[in-house]
């Protein structure tokens, strides 16, 4: 019996204690004793973060929406820069008939301009999409909230109805 009543009073002093040391955590990096591993993803931020966000991708997919670059020209008036582009005009000669046709010779193609474009298009429509999900959601809650309102008054229109029929009519004097 002895044991029983000492075992219940040390479950409640371990119960008083882990409710005190909840309290007294306010971040999650406490528990841890490390640091969080990331930042809070694209698909957590509240209606107004992914605003920001999806126009400041948008702003950066605007800056750099161009992937084509003037070509690299070797300085003149040195022997070794003509030889240089002759080998260079061979080689474009040789390899790309086909993208002279669509790029102009003087222009080229920047993949990691085009790299970094993709990888910054992938959350903007992210955050398009996650936008457009919690506008529908704001939708239905207010829809939601328009028929019950609606369902009231209804309600409130009867009951007037109702009452304005069983009462008698007075009599005028």
């Amino acid at each position: 019996m002895q044991d029983r009543s000492t075992l219940k009073e040390e479950i409640t002093r371990l119960k008083t204690r882990l409710s005190d040391e909840r309290a007294g955590i306010t971040e999650i990096t406490e528990l841890l004793h490390l640091g969080i591993e990331r930042e809070a993803g694209i698909w957590e931020y509240d209606f107004d973060e992914l605003g920001a966000e999806m126009w400041r991708r948008f702003a950066q997919l605007e800056e750099q929406q161009d992937c084509i670059s003037e070509e690299e020209t070797f300085p003149a008036g040195r022997i070794s820069s003509g030889i240089l582009r002759r080998l260079k005009k061979l080689y474009r000669t040789l390899t790309g008939p086909l993208a002279r046709a669509i790029i102009d010779k003087r222009k080229q193609f920047n993949l990691d301009q085009q790299n970094l474009l993709n990888k910054e298009s992938v959350p903007f429509y992210l955050s398009v999409i996650l936008t457009l999900q919690k506008i529908k959601d704001r939708l239905n809650v207010m829809e939601e909230s328009l028929s019950k309102i609606e369902n009231e008054l209804e309600e409130q229109f009867l009951e007037v109805q109702r009452l304005g029929r069983d009462e008698p009519p007075e009599a005028g004097g």
